[in-house]
């Protein structure tokens, strides 16, 4: 009688854990379901932001002077210098950048005094 008790008692403990087990491998999918998932999102988010800051900075810098600036960028932390080149494209462009900016901000000055 006491091993049939005993039996009884064990085979409802292994139940028991075996459900245990499935309710806690079923937690785990979820929850690697929802990290894939927010991983997912902060991919998603870093592209956005990424294309984001390079349009903004096509726009406010220009295009000859974004590409001379990445230009000396990717020279410099290849060389850890700056050759005269590259110096000059620089500020060549950035020059030609601001002249443009002046121009345009003289033209709608005088564009506001004669209308």
């Amino acid at each position: 009688m006491g091993d049939k008790y005993n039996n009884n008692q064990l085979d409802r403990e292994n139940r028991l854990l075996k459900s245990n087990i499935a309710q806690r491998d079923k937690k785990i999918r979820d929850l690697e379901s929802d990290i894939c998932k927010i991983e997912q999102s902060k991919n998603r988010k870093s592209k956005i932001l990424k294309w984001l800051r390079k349009t903004i900075s096509g726009i406010f810098l220009g295009l000859g002077l974004k590409k001379s600036i990445e230009k000396g960028i990717n020279e410099y932390t290849q060389t850890k210098k700056l050759s005269s080149d590259t110096l000059s494209d620089i500020s060549s462009s950035l020059i030609r950048r601001l002249t443009r900016v002046e121009i345009i901000g003289f033209s709608l000055q005088l564009f506001q005094l004669f209308f």
